[in-house]
């Protein structure tokens, strides 16, 4: 049988017959021309030659077979998506012809050759699956994008192409003067916010996103404008030395639409000390008398009709803001902490920061556990709490996490926050993509030790570490070195949808309606409603959207994922910044 074939064809070469041994080899084919011209003949070749026999001399037959393609497919709703709308909303794609139930491996290629590495996805029983393709940075690079997916047991593997083009509405320059201020800095001197590109007295729109991801709209009632030159300008001040430190993202947008981002820092300042002291008249109570009663405190000497933040840490190490109040004329305050559920037992502690000097005041008090003893709190140790990258990032390697003094068999939850705010993707042992939580239970003496190593490639810095147990977190940092290899690293990625409030210790979060950093924050404040699923929204007036595709976010001051347990500026709790 002969067939007419080309240079560049591949064929899968089946061997019909038993060989003793080989007594003759195929020559290897040419390679095609560097301008990817492809060469044949007119006669074809023929398809089973002889090009082994047996030590009997009876020749074996080589069939060329054509190769099976691959039954699985990955079809996108889109074919490109603005850089934003690829981070914001993501990109939908429908899977299908892989094996059912298969586990999934989806992969982003970039232009520059950097490969994303999705989270793992679960095929239904037709082998199909509708899933949102996030980008998992702010600004993903711009050019063709190659999604491929790749099942776990069947090897089926289908890739499409996505072009990410450059936001259009991205038009107005945005400034920050000064770049970086101190927390007492920020106090007494503002940050000039710039912004121009914009039409003679239009109005703005101003959100402000702060480094524990709160969002506020600056000047909702003021009708904020640009000027005659159409440049807009506005000095933010900071109302308290408390003032989260951190990167702060300024989002301006346009009556018409177009819109702009700019960043200043705020560095942390040293607590002034205070001859200020912040007391309990009994350091021991009992669950009963703390319910009924309250704890009692007084605040002495501190500085005079001065506002301060009063805040509580739980034996589990949830953080409570209580709230302002005001000294009087002498520098003095005294009132009782109450509460309608019964306290955990255990060790708490209170703090009074002065929100004109950020001088701060502090103290504990105990309550009793059935025993009439105060049990130890919670506490958690990491060992190494410095490595480096490559060390994180080795399977054999990584750093180890103790949690001691916790409830017998609690369910904990564990999280690794890069400085970005991103969740580091961990192994757990039977998700290869990895997981953005390990779970794990304490044993009878609450004690529970997990190790952490990384599914993903991740640049040096400053970690937070979080240990969720109960309705408290325990947070300490991790540092990682620069890798010992001398190849760049890649750019570090989060997860497809952040988060704002605690994971459930005892429920797994889906990729699509996960607690904490797996659900995108809303605003804490906005100068405009929601929009709607058919509008496309206002750049400037909210964050980053929920999971679900039922709202749009605004590409200005879009809130980066938040951690969990980061109390959220704006509501009751006083703002951080002047209208």
């Amino acid at each position: 049988m002969r067939s007419r074939v080309t240079a560049t064809s591949l064929a899968v070469a089946t061997i019909v017959g038993v060989l003793a041994s080989v007594v003759g080899v195929a020559p290897a084919a040419t390679a095609a021309a560097p301008d990817d011209t492809t060469y044949s003949i007119t006669q074809g070749l023929d398809t089973s030659p002889a090009t082994v026999g047996s030590a009997a001399g009876k020749p074996a037959t080589v069939r060329f077979a054509a190769p099976v393609a691959s039954p699985a497919r990955i079809d996108l709703v889109q074919a490109s998506a603005e850089r934003y709308w690829y981070w914001a909303t993501g990109v939908e794609a429908t899977l299908s012809g892989f094996a059912p139930g298969e586990s999934v491996t989806a992969t982003d290629t970039s232009p520059s050759g950097a490969v994303l590495t999705f989270e793992r996805l679960v095929v239904g029983a037709d082998g199909t699956l509708t899933h949102t393709f996030n980008a998992q940075v702010l600004a993903p690079e711009v050019g063709a994008h190659q999604l491929r997916v790749t099942g776990s047991t069947s090897g089926y593997s289908a890739a499409a192409v996505l072009t990410v083009t450059d936001n259009a509405l991205e038009k107005l320059t945005v400034t920050t003067t000064p770049a970086s201020i101190s927390q007492q800095q920020y106090l007494r001197q503002p940050v000039t916010i710039r912004a121009t590109g914009l039409k003679p007295r239009e109005k703005v729109l101003f959100n402000l996103l702060g480094p524990d991801s709160s969002a506020q709209a600056i000047g909702v009632r003021e009708g904020l404008r640009a000027d005659a030159n159409g440049v807009f300008t506005y000095q933010l001040r900071s109302l308290t030395a408390a003032v989260p430190a951190g990167v702060w993202t300024v989002g301006i947008q346009s009556s018409t639409g177009i819109y702009g981002n700019g960043t200043f820092t705020v560095t942390s300042s040293p607590a002034p000390t205070s001859a200020g002291t912040l007391a309990v008249p009994s350091p021991v109570i009992s669950t009963a008398s703390f319910m009924i009663d309250g704890a009692a405190f007084a605040i002495r000497n501190f500085k005079k009709f001065d506002s301060f933040d009063l805040a509580l840490t739980t034996p589990s190490g949830a953080v409570r803001a209580i709230g302002t109040s005001r000294t009087n004329g002498i520098g003095a305050f005294s009132d009782r902490i109450v509460t309608t559920t019964e306290p955990a037992p255990g060790t708490y502690t209170l703090t009074a920061t002065s929100r004109s000097t950020g001088s701060i005041l502090s103290t504990t008090f105990g309550v009793q556990g059935a025993d009439g003893k105060v049990p130890l709190n919670p506490s958690i140790s990491v060992a190494p709490s410095t490595l480096s990258v490559s060390a994180l990032e080795n399977p054999n390697g990584g750093t180890a996490v103790t949690l001691r003094n916790a409830p017998p068999s609690s369910n904990v939850v564990v999280s690794l926050v890069s400085p970005e705010l991103y969740v580091v993707l961990l192994r757990d042992g039977s998700t290869p993509a990895g997981t953005r939580y390990l779970r794990g239970t304490t044993d009878a003496s609450g004690t529970l030790t997990l190790t952490l190593t990384s599914a993903r490639v991740w640049n040096p810095g400053t970690y937070r570490l979080e240990v969720y147990v109960g309705d408290g977190v325990l947070r300490t940092p991790v540092v990682l070195t620069a890798a010992t290899a001398s190849s760049p690293r890649s750019a570090p990625a989060a997860p497809s949808a952040p988060a704002t409030t605690a994971p459930s210790p005892t429920t797994k979060p889906s990729p699509t309606t996960s607690p904490s950093p797996t659900t995108k924050p809303s605003p804490a404040a906005s100068p405009t409603t929601s929009p709607s699923p058919t509008t496309k929204p206002s750049p400037a007036v909210t964050a980053k959207p929920s999971a679900t595709p039922t709202a749009k976010p605004s590409p200005a001051a879009t809130a980066k994922p938040s951690t969990p347990g980061a109390p959220a500026l704006g509501g009751t709790t006083p703002a951080p910044v002047s209208r």
